[in-house]
């Protein structure tokens, strides 16, 4: 295995020194070229200026684009903090309707136990018989029905 990372490294430096030596062969042959020397300078002074006003616009692009792209987001943070505001007051709006649904049904359980008692009394008040002993007290207690106060008597 360590035979083939050797090659590696070995063929990467080939291949940078041939990089490096294209390179310096070009610039040499640009620099030695058949037009006058003053040419050539000019040219590469010209292309080195038109190189950095390319780069400029492209700075100035991304510098536009970064600044709306920091707007968006400041838009859009806005937008989901607003959201998650209108969702808050929506569950505190929700959870407020359900306890108050929730009271209600309570109520209304009680109202109706409260009428069974007041039906089961009245039943037992024509008969004779007592009727609290049969229901359930407040406290969820039940007391001893008629039928087993007779079987103690």
């Amino acid at each position: 295995m360590a035979g083939i990372e050797e090659r590696r490294g070995v063929l990467g430096k080939i291949i940078a020194a041939l990089s490096l030596g294209a390179l310096i062969g070009g610039i040499t042959g640009v620099l030695f070229a058949p037009k006058a020397g003053k040419e050539t300078r000019e040219d590469l002074a010209k292309k080195v200026v038109d190189a950095e006003d390319n780069i400029k616009d492209k700075v100035e692009e991304l510098k536009e684009k970064t600044t709306e792209l920091r707007k968006k987001a400041a838009e859009v943070r806005e937008s989901a903090t607003d959201q998650i505001g209108h969702l808050q007051e929506d569950l505190t709006d929700i959870s407020g309707k359900m306890k108050d649904g929730v009271g209600e049904a309570v109520g209304r359980i009680k109202h109706t136990v409260a009428k069974g008692k007041d039906i089961v009394a009245e039943k037992y008040s024509k008969t004779g018989e007592k009727s609290t002993e049969e229901t359930p007290s407040e406290d969820g207690n039940n007391s001893e029905s008629p039928a087993e106060e007779e079987g103690d008597s």
